[in-house]
This record gives structure tokens, C-alpha cells and sequence, in this order.
């Protein structure tokens, strides 16, 4: 009985041995990948490290930009204010300006009244005493003939201002007919003309001196009018153009801003999926050290069956 138990301890020192050896193998082996995990981890973590270091950074930059962005909106409202007040200014330059031609036209159109006034008096009390002396210094026909001459001096020269008036008014169509009667004969002029009325020829010359001064008025108000809306336009456009650069460059940092948070989310990422590597290198660890630990009571137990056999031995 003794033997059939010393046989059959052999038999399990034996295998234990057996097993003791290809435990020892795997033991080598998993100390191999222990390592060489434990130098993958060591990297990891300095790599997570740095990619923390460079999130920090990447949020102390996107808050920097972030300032800037909202700096610029303040700076946007702002333009837009001033924009909006410059047109406020420019509607109310523009009516201030139409109030002041009107009032010159009409302190022009009274000007013109009272001097066509003066002008008519002045001219009938002319008219009246230079008829006065020709006829108390002239005989009958020697008068009846200045008369005749005058009559068509002035009916020329009030066909010739209403010419010029109607061709400053536009109205060729009935100028041709007034030139026409002014260039007959003499003596059909003489036979035909018409008596001028009194004021006429004063009242045509006012006309035409007022019509002429409308056109002066006119080229110098279009003159102005056109160097103010030159000027107020260059404003515009600069203001325009100033909005639209500070857009742009609003719009880049709001890119910038973009690609930080796109940079940001994807660091984010990584950082996420090493986390779970390094869980999953922690769980191998702990399952390689409950190995070792596996091997070292499996040492302990061929220790003991060494140390029995020994004893059995002596």
C-alpha cells in the first residue's frame, strides 16, 4: 500500500512538474507582453498627456476667440449705428437743401416782379415824354413817318425777344412763325405791322433776362447739387465698403472658431478612445497578475511536494 501511494505521488509530482513547466513557459510570455504593455501604457499616458496640454491650450485659444468675435460684433453694431445715423443725416441734408432752393426761388420770383414793375413804370414815362418831344418838334408826315419806323423797330425787337423766349422755353414751332414775319420786306412790315402794346416789349425783355437767369441758376444748382450728391455718395461707399470688410473678417475668425472646435471635438475623441484603451490594458494587467499570482501557489505547492518527497526519501 506504501508503494501504491509513493507511485502515485510520483505520478502527480509527475505532472505537476509538467504543468509547473508549461506554466513557466506562459509565465515567461505573459511577463514579455506584461512589459511590453506596461512601456505601451507608460506612452499612452504621456500621450494623453500632451493631448491634455494641447486641449488646455485649444480652450484658452477658443475663449481668446471668442472675446475677438463678440469684440467684433460690438465693433459691427457700432458701424451699423454710425451708418444708419450718416443716412439719418443725409435724408435731412437733402431736405434742408430742397427748403433752401425753394425759398431762393421764391425770393427769386419776387425780386423779378418788383424789377419788371420799376421796369414798365420807368419805361411808359420814357415812351410817354420821347412821343411828347417828336411831336412838338416834327412836322405831321416827317412824325407820321418816325412813327411808322418805330412802330417797326419794335415789333421786330418784340419778335426777337419772344424768339429767344420760346427758344428757351422749348417752343421752336411757334418761334418759325415769329421769325417769319420779322424777316419780310420793309414796306410789308410797314403796311402789316402791329402796334406793341404798352409794357410788352419791357415785360418780353424781363421775361427773356429771367429765363436766362433760370438757365444760369440751373447749371449752377446742378453743378453743386451733383459735387453734394458726389460727396455724400464717397461716404456711402466708404462706409459700405468698411461694413463689408469688417464682415469679412468677422466671418474668418468665425472659421477659425470652427476649425478650433472641429480640432477640439476630434482631440476629444482620441482622448475618449484611449481611455478605453488603457481600461482594457488595466483589465489585461490585473489578468496577468492574478496569473503570476496562479504560479506562485503553484511554486508553493511543488515546494511542498519536494520537501514531502525529501522527507519521505530520508
Amino acid at each position: 500500500q506504501a508503494s501504491e501511494v509513493e507511485r502515485q505521488l510520483s505520478l502527480q509530482v509527475h505532472s505537476l512538474r509538467e504543468d509547473f513547466r508549461e506554466k513557466n513557459s506562459s509565465s515567461s510570455q505573459h511577463i514579455v507582453r506584461l512589459e511590453s504593455l506596461q512601456a505601451e501604457i507608460k506612452m499612452l499616458t504621456d500621450r494623453k498627456r500632451e493631448l491634455e496640454h494641447r486641449l488646455s491650450a485649444m480652450m484658452e485659444e477658443n475663449d481668446l476667440l471668442q472675446g475677438t468675435v463678440e469684440e467684433l460684433q460690438d465693433r459691427v453694431l457700432i458701424l451699423e449705428r454710425q451708418s444708419h445715423d450718416k443716412d439719418l443725416q443725409l435724408h435731412q441734408s437733402q431736405l434742408e437743401l430742397q427748403e433752401v432752393r425753394l425759398s431762393y426761388r421764391q425770393l427769386q420770383g419776387k425780386v423779378e416782379e418788383l424789377s419788371e414793375e420799376r421796369s414798365l413804370q420807368n419805361f411808359n414815362t420814357t415812351s410817354t415824354s420821347l412821343l411828347s418831344e417828336i411831336e412838338q418838334s416834327m412836322e405831321a408826315e416827317e412824325l407820321e413817318q418816325e412813327r411808322e419806323q418805330l412802330r417797326l423797330q419794335l415789333w421786330e425787337a418784340y419778335c426777337q425777344v419772344r424768339y429767344l423766349c420760346s427758344h428757351l422755353r422749348g417752343n421752336d414751332s411757334a418761334d418759325s412763325a415769329v421769325s417769319t414775319d420779322s424777316s419780310m420786306d420793309e414796306s410789308s412790315e410797314t403796311s402789316s405791322a402791329k402796334d406793341v402794346p404798352a409794357g410788352s416789349l419791357r415785360a418780353a425783355l424781363s421775361e427773356l433776362k429771367r429765363l436766362i437767369q433760370n438757365v444760369l441758376d440751373g447749371a449752377d444748382s446742378t453743378s453743386s447739387r451733383r459735387s453734394d450728391d458726389d460727396t455724400l455718395e464717397e461716404q456711402i461707399r466708404r462706409t459700405s465698403e468698411d461694413s463689408r470688410a469688417l464682415r469679412e473678417l468677422m466671418e474668418g475668425e468665425r472659421g477659425k472658431l470652427r476649425q478650433s472646435l472641429e480640432e477640439l471635438q476630434r482631440l476629444h475623441s482620441q482622448v475618449t478612445l484611449l481611455s478605453v484603451e488603457m481600461t482594457t490594458l488595466k483589465e489585461e494587467r490585473d489578468r496577468l497578475r492574478g496569473a503570476a499570482e496562479d504560479k506562485e501557489t503553484s511554486e508553493r505547492l511543488l515546494q511542498a511536494i519536494r520537501d514531502r518527497d525529501e522527507a519521505i526519501a530520508k
